[in-house]
C-alpha cells in the first residue's frame, strides 16, 4: 500500500486527478495475516489514503459477516457497488452499498457498475437479510438502465470470474465498454503473474456484438501490481484506443513515509502473533483441488479456501486465496502461507 499510494499520487499529477478513477474490484478484505489480526480496519486505513473512487463487493468481502464488512464501510468515504445484491433488508449497507457508481470525466458521464457470482460459496456469510441474484441478468438489466439514462461509458468492475466466463458474459450483455478485472486467472500460470507479465497483449480485447473490442486490465497477485489503463473514446461512446500495463510495485515505486510507517507500527502486532502452532489436520491436503473445485462445480457448496476445508477457517488463506502445495497435517502455523 505504501508503494501504491507513491504511484497513484505520481499518475494523478502526470494528467491531473479529474482524469484518473481508480477502482477495486473487491476482495481487498481478505488473504493476509494483516486482515486476520485486524478485519479489515488497515485495509480501509490505507485505501482512504490513497483515496480510491470506488470499490466492488465479490464473495470474500462477506468472510467474517455484514457486520464485520459494515465496519470497513463506515471507515470510508466512498461507495462500493453491487447491482445483483439485494440489501433492502439491510438498510445500514444499503447506505453504502449502490447499484452502480457515477463519475463525471472529461464532460462524459462514466458508469461503475459491478454484479457477484450468484452462488457466493460456504466461506462467504452473507447474513439472513441479504440476497443476490443471476449474474448475467443482473448485468443485463443494469445496462440496460444506464443506457435509458444516456449514459455512453460503461466500466464493468469484477471479481470471482474465470477469464473463459468473463468473455461470453461480455459477448452476451452488449455496451460494456472496459472491463476492470481482479483476478489473477487473467495472466495465466503462475510465473507469469508473479512478475507481472500477462498472455498475450495488454489489456487485454474481447470482441463485442456492437463490433468494438472491450478492454481489460487486470493485475498480477498478492496486492503487488496496479493495473494501469488508459483508454480513450469517441463523441459516442466508442473505443479509440486502449493502452496500458500491469504495474509491479517494487524497490523502484518508494514508500509513501507516512503509509509506511503504519504499516511498520501494525507489523509489531503481526510479529507477535507470528509463528504460533495452532492446529493440525487429520492428513495432508491437497489445496489446489480444494480451490478449484467450486469454480467449475458451483452446486457442491464447498469451501473456496482449503484451510476453511481442514481447519475450519482458523487460520487466514494465503494472500490471494489459495495454495498450491498441500497443508501438513502436524504443526500447521498461524500466519504461514503454504504456498
Amino acid at each position: 500500500m505504501a508503494r501504491r499510494q507513491t504511484y497513484v499520487r505520481r499518475i494523478r499529477a502526470e494528467i491531473g486527478s479529474e482524469n484518473v478513477l481508480l477502482l477495486d474490484s473487491g476482495a481487498f478484505l481478505q488473504g493476509s495475516l494483516f486482515y486476520a489480526l485486524f478485519k479489515g480496519d488497515a485495509v480501509a486505513e490505507y485505501m482512504e489514503d490513497i483515496q480510491y473512487n470506488t470499490t466492488s463487493v465479490s464473495s470474500r468481502e462477506f468472510f467474517d459477516g455484514p457486520d464485520n464488512f459494515l465496519r470497513f464501510l463506515n471507515n470510508v468515504s466512498f461507495n462500493t457497488s453491487a447491482y445483483n445484491m439485494d440489501f433492502s433488508q439491510a438498510p445500514l449497507m444499503e447506505a453504502h452499498i449502490t447499484p452502480y457508481e457515477l463519475f463525471v470525466m472529461d464532460g462524459y458521464v462514466v458508469a461503475v457498475v459491478t454484479v457477484v457470482r450468484t452462488n457466493l460459496g460456504s466461506t462467504t456469510d452473507l447474513g439472513p437479510n441479504i440476497t443476490t441474484s443471476d449474474r448475467e441478468r443482473g448485468l443485463r438489466a443494469a445496462v440496460q438502465e444506464l443506457n435509458d439514462l444516456g449514459i455512453k461509458i460503461i466500466i464493468l468492475s469484477i471479481s470471482d470470474i474465470l477469464l473463459p466466463d468473463l468473455e461470453q458474459l461480455v459477448v452476451s450483455v452488449p455496451n460494456i465498454d472496459l472491463v476492470v478485472l481482479r483476478e489473477y486467472f487473467f495472466h495465466g500460470d503462475g510465473t507469469d503473474a508473479e512478475v507481472g507479465i500477462p498472455d498475450g497483449p495488454y489489456p487485454l480485447l474481447i470482441e463485442s456484438p456492437t463490433g468494438w473490442p472491450v478492454p481489460v486490465v487486470a493485475t498480477g497477485n498478492f496486492g503487488m501490481y496496479v493495473g494501469n489503463i488508459r483508454v480513450e473514446f469517441d463523441a459516442l461512446g466508442r473505443l479509440n484506443s486502449a493502452v496500458g500495463e500491469s504495474i509491479l510495485l517494487d524497490e523502484t515505486v518508494p514508500m509513501d513515509p507516512i503509509i509506511q510507517a503504519s504499516v511498520e507500527k501494525r507489523q509489531l502486532d503481526v510479529d507477535d502473533n507470528f509463528d504460533n502452532v495452532i492446529g493440525s489436520t487429520l492428513r495432508f491436503v491437497s489445496a489446489l483441488a480444494f480451490f478449484l473445485l467450486p469454480y467449475f462445480f458451483p452446486d457442491l457448496n464447498m469451501p473456496s479456501s482449503p484451510f476453511t476445508a481442514a481447519l475450519s477457517n482458523i487460520i487466514p488463506v494465503c494472500e490471494g486465496g489459495w495454495s498450491s502445495r498441500e497443508v501438513p497435517h502436524t504443526g500447521v502455523r498461524d500466519g504461514h502461507c503454504y504456498g
